[in-house]
Parts: C-alpha cells; structure tokens; sequence
C-alpha cells in the first residue's frame, strides 16, 4: 500500500512535468494527473498508518509522517483548486510544493544514513528529525527553484504561503 504507490508516482512525476507531454499530449498529462491524484491519497494514507501501527522510530516518526503527509494532500487540494481555476501557474507552484512534501524521503535517507554512520546516533531516535530535515531541504530547493523562474515569480497565492 506504500512501495508501490510510491513507485508509480516516480513514474509519474517525469510525465507531469514534461513540457513536451503537456504541450503535445494533454490528456495523457491530465489522465497521469488524475492517476498521480490516487496514488499520492494512498501514499499520505499509508504514511500515516505505517507510522501509527508499525513505526520504526519513537513518536517523532509518527509527528513527521503526519505533517509530510497532510502538507502533502494541503497542497494537492490547492493544485487542483487551482486548476479547475484555470491559473495554471498557481497550479504549477502548489504541485511544486506538493512534490516536496511528497519526496521528502529521497534526501531523508543520506541524512539518516550520515546520522547513523557517521555521528553513531540510534536510527530509531533520529528516523523522525531525518524526515522533517529532508522536507526541509526540499522546501528550500523548490522555493529557490521558483524564485528563479520567471513564469512563476507572480501567483495568486498569498506571500505567507510562497515565502
């Protein structure tokens, strides 16, 4: 319920932010959407529970799964509010967001793994500060990534929600 979900969605990350398939192929951009819509649901679910019922780490685990996962459907409901708006930009920087919080494990791993190695610490105990560090570092390269792109310097969201 939470590796293969998580594997379709790594398939589906390319295609939604190719321009070309956008640009080409919209419906395959709007049905791989809909598509990454389900699995990122089934993703924040399992996130959820995997940490409530079978957590590896102590209650920080459990904090940080919550707060990726319910960062992670926040922005996705402002992503398809925004879109049935039609301000694709908006759109575009609340998917942007989203796939922060969603990929967030990605740069958790080498963090827990330097913690564990490298400094000796219990993994059990930093499993939950890794995840909020790997978020951290995500929300950091979108806001520099959106910073620097033009198309997206100006939205219709408020200045809390983008700074």
């Amino acid at each position: 319920m939470h590796v293969v979900p998580s594997m379709i969605l790594m398939f589906l990350i390319p295609v939604q932010i190719s321009s070309r398939v956008r640009n080409k192929f919209p419906f395959i951009h709007r049905y791989s959407g809909r598509v990454l819509l389900l699995m990122i649901f089934i993703i924040a679910l399992s996130s959820i529970a995997l940490s409530l019922i079978m957590p590896f780490g102590n209650w920080s685990e459990a904090v940080g799964a919550v707060t990726i996962s319910i960062g992670c459907l926040v922005c996705l409901v402002g992503a398809i509010y925004h879109i049935k708006q039609k301000n694709i930009s908006a759109h575009r920087i609340w998917m942007s967001y989203m796939l922060a919080f969603a990929l967030s494990p990605i740069p958790m791993r080498p963090v827990f793994s330097i913690g564990i190695d490298g400094f000796g610490f219990d993994g059990r105990e930093i499993f939950g500060i890794c995840m909020f560090i790997g978020l951290a570092i995500n929300l950091v390269l979108v806001k520099w990534w959106l910073s620097r792109s033009s198309r997206y310097a100006t939205s219709s969201l408020p200045d809390n929600v983008v700074s």
